[in-house]
């Protein structure tokens, strides 16, 4: 059964913890009830086509190109926590699991990053509540009580370090790591709730590739904003790539919430 709390001005999303793990929000698309997984680096509602309905979906015959990421443009009639969305933007795709990792009935993405009308699909479902709802609100991670806060009031939101998202669609924050990387590695941070640990992506060379040893600690640090993560609690691990970066999965946002200021182009952490 969907439904939403009222906390003062907040609207308050249940989430769950779907296996993966990952996280879960129920929405209904016509009249068949569907489970999707919530997913940080895209914007946008992602069907799976075998899920839904026959008739839920008003295709549009535009594919939105060949990438994984996209598939053909439709409308549909969304309801999301009680909140019936009608005609609401959405990308019909073969499969989700390229994207994830896993098979699901879609994704629900909240990121920040939305294409321009023409180019690509799709808007953030959260934009298209009523009042302004989503132009502000807080993802909370935590297994113990997993939620979306939608229009949270300001005394909350000053409890958030903010920062200003750069040209890679994410803000910037350096890492050590312990004796591993003693130096500060610097470069866009990635919060992807659909992976697991913390990943470091490193342009240049570094002595030790791969899982890191329990016990040893990454400290993040994002302007004035600091936090460390011990290896064991949770999953820490070095690649190469082209550019430098650092990714945090589900399991490292376990103690850390994310506040999306949608005007303000800006991401928040506490």
């Amino acid at each position: 059964m969907l439904s939403f709390f009222v906390l003062l001005a907040a609207v308050i999303i249940p989430l769950h913890v779907m296996p993966g793990p990952v996280l879960g929000v129920d929405i209904q698309v016509g009249n068949k009830p569907l489970t999707v997984v919530v997913d940080t680096t895209t914007a946008g509602l992602r069907l799976t086509g075998s899920a839904l309905p026959e008739g839920s979906v008003s295709r549009t015959g535009t594919f939105l190109g060949a990438s994984v990421r996209r598939g053909e443009e439709a409308y549909a009639d969304v309801t999301i926590a009680g909140q019936l969305l009608r005609h609401l933007q959405s990308d019909v795709m073969d499969s989700v699991q390229p994207m994830i990792g896993a098979p699901a009935s879609g994704l629900f993405g909240i990121g920040m990053l939305s294409l321009p009308r023409g180019l690509g699909c799709c808007a953030n479902p959260l934009a298209a509540f009523p009042g302004n709802l989503g132009q502000h609100y807080i993802l909370s991670a935590s297994f113990r009580s997993p939620q979306l806060i939608l229009d949270p009031d300001e005394t909350t939101m000053r409890q958030f370090a903010m920062f200003t998202i750069g040209s890679a669609g994410w803000p910037q924050g350096c890492v050590t790591l312990d004796r591993i990387l003693p130096y500060e590695l610097c470069g866009p941070v990635m919060f992807n709730a659909a992976a697991r640990g913390i990943t470091i992506i490193s342009a240049n060379p570094v002595e030790q590739m791969g899982p890191v040893a329990a016990g040893m600690v990454a400290h993040l640090r994002m302007a004035q904003w600091e936090h460390d993560f011990q290896a064991g609690r949770v999953p820490i691990s070095i690649k190469s790539g082209g550019i430098s970066g650092i990714q945090l999965g589900l399991l490292s946002l376990q103690q850390i919430d994310i506040l999306y200021d949608i005007p303000g182009h800006q991401l928040g952490v506490r």
